[in-house]
């Protein structure tokens, strides 16, 4: 029998996104909801970070994307997509 090989695991660098256009996509859908929870909630930006994991640049870019798609926390903090 030949000598089983470990599977090629792709460095850190290699496995995140290369362009800083799409740096909030870095976090995964469950952080970013949780983000936006955390923001209709009343939570400060430092306190998301806290619990999120997600940066100050990539919250302004996760609340402006979700504003575009009709998220509103004043008129109604449900998270439909």
């Amino acid at each position: 029998m030949p000598p089983i090989q470990a599977p090629q695991i792709p460095s850190e660098a290699e496995s995140l996104p290369q362009s800083p256009a799409n740096h909030y996509s870095r976090y995964t859908l469950t952080q970013q909801v949780q983000y936006l929870t955390l923001l209709a909630e009343g939570y400060s930006g430092r306190d998301s970070t806290q619990r999120t994991g997600v940066i100050a640049s990539a919250q302004i870019k996760i609340k402006n994307k979700a504003h575009e798609r009709g998220f509103h926390p004043q008129e109604d903090p449900h998270i439909y997509e």
